[in-house]
């Protein structure tokens, strides 16, 4: 079972998302970036949203 997005990675993924994107995710928009976030840690073979933040 995968994680919850918690709420200071949220916070960290979204301020690098309008560092460099502009693009400003509000809360509601937490589980649409949590499903991408996580489709993405599984194809790259990762065990966490942390592992990927890094």
């Amino acid at each position: 079972m995968f994680e919850p997005l918690s709420d200071e990675l949220f916070s960290r993924f979204r301020e690098l998302i309008y560092r460099e994107t502009g693009i400003a995710m509000k809360e509601n928009k937490r589980i649409l970036l949590a499903n991408r976030l996580r489709k993405r840690v599984l194809e790259l073979g990762l065990n966490s949203y942390d592992d990927y933040y890094r």
